[in-house]
């Protein structure tokens, strides 16, 4: 139920860009992740660095800015 409350559970589609997340995840970083099976906030914070960056298209730039929009959902 708390993780409900920290919005873990929602779908990391929500995390694009937006008013909400001006620095938030483009639609390509999105689908790559969903692609991997990161599908909740949940999931993709629980998720290694190394694993993710072995995702192409993912760098350690674009893990930075994961890392940023996760912790920035949890904390709203």
């Amino acid at each position: 139920m708390l993780l409900d409350l920290w919005g873990l559970n929602s779908d990391i589609s929500d995390l694009k860009k937006s008013k909400a997340y001006p620095y938030g995840l483009t639609e390509d970083k999105v689908e790559i992740l969903k692609s991997a099976n990161y599908n909740t906030v949940a999931e993709l914070a629980e998720a290694r660095d190394d694993a993710l960056l072995r995702l192409g298209g993912i760098g350690k730039e674009t893990l930075k800015r994961i890392r940023s929009t996760v912790a920035q959902a949890i904390w709203m």
